[in-house]
């Protein structure tokens, strides 16, 4: 049939027009098909934001780490409890000048085995607590985290923030 492959476009609309579907792509392209199959899978992710620090957010607050060098010789504190949050545990640990881990619940969605490897790094992890603030002037350079057993504040350095919670699908088209 010689199909045609658009990668890298997101189809954002579904019309008929003179009896045929057209779909409008994320950049504005036209595509008028005889036939549509959509594969969509479970669709696109945006990771869960951290709203507390949602002014930091490109400003030492990340979902993702795409390059694990940035972190070098600053303090990290990575916010979830599932598998990402401790895999950026142990690839920042030996790169970062700190890492530490804070989850609001007293136990993980994560591999157990996982959970030990970091533990056994020495990286500390603090349970039953949220971050709810951050400091600092353009950049990151401190957060907040409050126990929630006593309501007991904590400042932790951090020049960065991984909000390692999750992410939500799209399927709309």
């Amino acid at each position: 049939y010689g199909p045609r492959y658009l990668l890298g476009e997101e189809a954002r609309s579904l019309a008929r027009e003179g009896g045929a579907p057209v779909i409008t792509a994320s950049s504005g392209l036209r595509v008028r098909a005889r036939f549509v199959v959509v594969t969509g899978g479970i669709g696109t992710f945006t990771p869960r934001r951290l709203a507390v620090l949602a002014g930091y957010e490109n400003r030492g607050l990340a979902y993702f780490v795409p390059r694990p060098g940035d972190y070098r010789d600053r303090d990290v504190v990575i916010v979830g409890g599932g598998d990402s949050a401790f895999d950026w545990a142990l690839t920042l640990s030996p790169i970062a000048r700190s890492v530490t881990i804070v989850h609001r619940r007293e136990t993980f969605r994560a591999h157990e085995a996982l959970v030990a490897q970091v533990r056994d790094l020495g990286v500390p992890v603090i349970t039953s607590a949220e971050v709810v603030a951050a400091s600092g002037h353009g950049w990151i350079d401190a957060v907040e985290v409050r126990a929630k057993r006593d309501a007991q504040a904590i400042r932790l350095p951090a020049q960065a923030v991984v909000a390692a919670l999750g992410f939500t699908a799209d399927i709309r088209v």
